[in-house]
């Protein structure tokens, strides 16, 4: 579980002053949680997260509360904040890397793990528009299934899915995810 580092307006006023000693000490609350995050959730190394991607977050995370961007962060899941600046980051590095995307999150993770064995769905709380979901996606062809999931939850980018799938053009792949996702939405309609 993730540590609120910055308590009070103080915290964050020193954030505002450029505390250099409250600087190494928020680096270090953070670093734990954000690494374990995304050791499970991309195929980021440690040594990635730790040189690539944590620095960069770190950065805008703290220019932001500079900046006063970050409207009442006292109250909201700083870790979560923090994570979704990296995963900005990580999608960046790899675009920069040309990797393909592989970033999870923990719907999808589960959502991956239904599909490839109805049985699991039984061991989650899913509300029942997960369930329609479900539904839906299984009625839907292999190929669109396969494309949904490659570009909505794996999240990679349309070229990489171009190169995987063997398509002629990123347009082809364009094309076929929107016809996909017309299907999804038609049969979304229909389950009760």
């Amino acid at each position: 579980m993730c540590k609120e580092c910055i308590k009070n307006e103080a915290d964050i006023q020193r954030v505002k002053k450029n505390d250099q000693n409250f600087f190494f000490k928020l680096h270090g609350c953070y670093w734990e949680y954000f690494c374990a995050y995304f050791l499970s959730h991309t195929s980021l190394s440690e040594q990635e997260i730790k040189e690539e991607i944590y620095p960069l977050a770190f950065v805008n995370f703290v220019q932001n509360i500079k900046n006063g961007k970050t409207y009442d962060l006292l109250n909201k899941k700083q870790c979560t904040y923090l994570i979704s600046i990296g995963k900005m980051m990580a999608l960046k590095y790899w675009d920069k890397q040309g990797k393909e995307r592989h970033l999870l999150t923990d719907d999808m993770t589960r959502y991956m793990g239904a599909v490839k064995n109805p049985v699991i769905i039984d061991y989650f709380d899913l509300d029942h528009r997960k369930l329609k979901i479900k539904k839906a996606l299984e009625k839907l062809s292999e190929k669109c299934r396969e494309i949904i999931t490659l570009r909505d939850l794996k999240e990679w980018s349309i070229d990489a899915i171009q190169r995987h799938l063997k398509k002629p053009s990123p347009n082809s792949v364009r094309t076929q995810l929107s016809e996909c996702r017309d299907k999804l939405r038609e049969i979304f309609k229909k389950i009760n």
